[in-house]
């Protein structure tokens, strides 16, 4: 059963930027096969899709940042979890969220950007999390007038899921920056 996927925006008010692209990678294991979708609710997880195949799919979202008159005195990423939930009790996931290098375009090369990583945060599939806010107000000033990348991966983005298969991860959506702008206090 899905939950939280309902569609819509934020509550969009002054000060609130959408996104320019969002989209997710599939990356299969073997045979080592990348291919990219678009989508508005991309998933940070991990599938066994059969007993020797992964699939790990990671999330891509772009923000152009506009000139400012005013400077920037805050600026806060927010999304909120939209995935399955299971009856049995399983254990957490935790996402590493980081930004990359961006062009203000997703799309399959965004998965070989370099990453700096940002922040880690959890996720339940006995729970709907969220939402998540993340200060990133020094990032946004730095991209003023430019695009700002952001990717979300499970912690374990390798080999077996990290030991927890047959599948751990969630969908994100209703991805936003907002800005506050003003005169330094």
């Amino acid at each position: 059963m899905f939950r939280g996927c309902e569609s819509g925006d934020p509550d969009l008010g002054p000060g609130w930027i959408l996104p320019s692209g969002i989209g997710e990678t599939h990356h299969l294991m073997p045979p080592y096969v990348f291919s990219f979708a678009a989508t508005n609710t991309p998933e940070s997880s991990c599938e066994w899709l059969s007993a020797d195949q992964l699939e790990y799919r990671r999330v891509f979202v772009e923000f152009l940042i506009p000139a400012q008159s005013e400077p920037i005195t805050s600026a806060t990423l927010v999304f909120r979890e939209c995935g399955a939930s299971v009856q049995q009790p399983v254990g957490a996931d935790t996402h590493v969220l980081a930004r990359y290098s961006a062009d203000g375009i997703v799309e399959l090369d965004d998965y070989f950007r370099p990453e700096t990583n940002l922040a880690t945060f959890r996720t339940d599939l006995n729970t709907l999390d969220g939402p998540w806010e993340f200060d990133v107000t020094r990032l946004v000033v730095s991209c003023v007038g430019a695009a700002v990348g952001f990717g979300i991966r499970l912690e374990y983005d390798s080999a077996d899921c990290g030991g927890q298969g047959p599948w751990m991860g969630t969908g994100f959506t209703g991805f936003a920056i907002h800005i506050v702008s003003g005169e330094e206090p």
